[in-house]
């Protein structure tokens, strides 16, 4: 995953090819959400593995969600709500899942 300046500048990159945390295999959707801290938390539908990742501002895996409990074959969109839920959707399934507190 890489995160450009508005002028085109590469200003951080996190993860490479692979299955492992931190790890990603067709991440299709990214979601910033502004943490307890006031820094943002990156949030990353990795379809490929059937996941939704959750980093901090240094590229560290903080949760990894394990969609295909749910019935997701490969999650494409991931939000988040204020109150720490996190969204994932498959519009190969017709489904939407719901995970945290």
């Amino acid at each position: 995953v890489y995160a450009f300046n508005p002028i085109g500048g590469l200003v951080w990159t996190v993860g490479e090819p692979g299955s492992e945390e931190g790890q990603f295999d067709d991440p299709v959707q990214l979601h910033l959400a502004l943490n307890s801290t006031e820094v943002y938390d990156l949030f990353v539908a990795d379809a490929g593995n059937n996941r939704v990742q959750k980093l901090d501002a240094e590229g560290n895996v903080l949760v990894v969600i394990d969609t295909s409990g749910a019935g997701l074959s490969g999650p494409t969109g991931v939000t988040t709500t204020s109150d720490g839920r996190v969204f994932g959707a498959d519009p190969s399934t017709g489904r939407i899942a719901v995970y945290g507190p």
